[in-house]
């Protein structure tokens, strides 16, 4: 009697399981995913799904293939002398796509005449097989391209911003939102005096410049003045509700206006804050008010008004709490610094921040702190 018996390897039933539990779970992940995304994402997963199952013959029709006539290696041990040729391989890009809600992200790798030009010129022709309005073709580095595929105008698609609450890490950077790829605008403020907002009617100027309140307003680090020529009030107009974040604001007046605007009128001109802060104007020939330590104030013009953000020496609604007194305390003097208590108080006992005691209290006159603080600036400028 014969007898067969299994001779396959004992751990397969293992690896088998093993991998039909990978299967499961990313597919579990595949379908969570689609199952929270909104709806233009599902609608840009569906289509990144079809891009990578039709890139092979797309690739093939759009030129992006290269035929390489050398055997592989294998292909060489295995070629018999007498035998046929190996035939001739195509080489198709490999690409990685990534869906968002305005269209796919595909990212792809270059080969031996397909570089960056022949991508950017069947841009159209992709376009039309992924169904996108706009296809955009960059360098991503040595040997790969990024394309951008929007099925959707970004532009004219309603988007909604919620502000954190939470100060920007970086003060220099102003996000403006996307252009028409739907890549992020950012704007650099660094060492720049001024930026002109201009557009037609109903294009978001003022959204924008509320957009740039609301993400600089929890910083304690910057001031906000605003001028409205459409309104007479303050509490009248589009920055009716940014009024309270702001140390001044002016409206149709145009005597009020000029008399904060004016750098040549000493009579009618108060430096925009400073009583507000506990400042005392700058004497002496007139001079670019410089409200903060660090840099040059940022206003925002619009067609309808002009808001100025610039770095001051502590938080508005702290500053607000204080009043201008010509003596302050040791705590006033830690809000408008920005500093703790026992580096006030090492500045006092150098000698830096001059102050004078009234019983067993410490006060600090308005001027001190102010030649204290153009001491350092002027050190900082030389």
């Amino acid at each position: 009697m014969i007898r067969f018996e299994n001779s396959g390897p004992e751990y397969a039933p293992d690896a088998l399981l093993a991998v039909a539990v990978l299967v499961g779970v990313w597919l579990l992940v595949t379908v969570g995913r689609y199952v929270r995304a909104d709806r233009g994402t599902r609608v840009s997963m569906r289509q990144a799904l079809r891009v990578r199952w039709g890139w092979v013959r797309l690739a093939r029709m759009a030129g992006l293939t290269v035929t390489d006539k050398t055997p592989s290696l294998l292909a060489q041990i295995t070629a018999q002398k007498d035998g046929l040729a190996p035939a001739p391989r195509v080489l198709t890009p490999k690409i990685k796509v990534k869906p968002d809600r305005f269209g796919v992200i595909v990212r792809a790798r270059t080969l031996p005449q397909v570089g960056v030009e022949e991508y950017q010129k069947s841009a159209r022709f992709l376009a039309d097989a992924w169904r996108c309005t706009r296809v955009s073709v960059l360098p991503d580095g040595p040997g790969r391209v990024v394309i951008r595929g929007v099925r959707s105008d970004p532009l004219t698609t309603p988007t909604a911003h919620r502000p954190t609450g939470l100060p920007p890490v970086d003060l220099t950077r102003w996000e403006l939102g996307i252009d028409e790829y739907a890549a992020k605008v950012c704007v650099s403020l660094a060492n720049v005096p001024g930026v002109t907002v201009a557009g037609v009617p109903g294009a978001g100027k003022t959204s924008g410049v509320n957009k740039f309140v609301c993400d600089f307003a929890p910083s304690a680090s910057v001031q906000i003045a605003g001028a409205d020529g459409k309104v007479s009030r303050a509490s009248e107009g589009d920055y009716a509700d940014l009024v309270k974040r702001m140390f001044a604001f002016c409206g149709d007046n145009l005597d009020e206006a000029n008399a904060r605007s004016r750098p040549d009128d000493h009579s009618r001109r108060r430096p925009l804050g400073l009583p507000r802060l506990g400042l005392q104007p700058r004497r002496g020939p007139p001079r670019r008010p410089r409200l903060a330590p660090q840099g040059t104030g940022t206003p925002v013009r619009g067609r309808r008004g002009l808001l100025m953000a610039s770095p001051p020496l502590t938080a508005l609604h702290a500053a607000e709490a204080a009043p201008a007194l010509d003596l302050l305390t040791v705590p006033q003097v830690m809000v408008r610094l920005q500093l703790g208590r026992s580096a006030v108080y090492d500045l006092l006992r150098s000698g830096q921040l001059a102050s004078i005691t009234l019983g067993r209290a410490r006060r600090i006159p308005t001027h001190a702190l102010t030649d204290f603080i153009r001491t350092r600036l002027d050190e900082k400028a030389a």
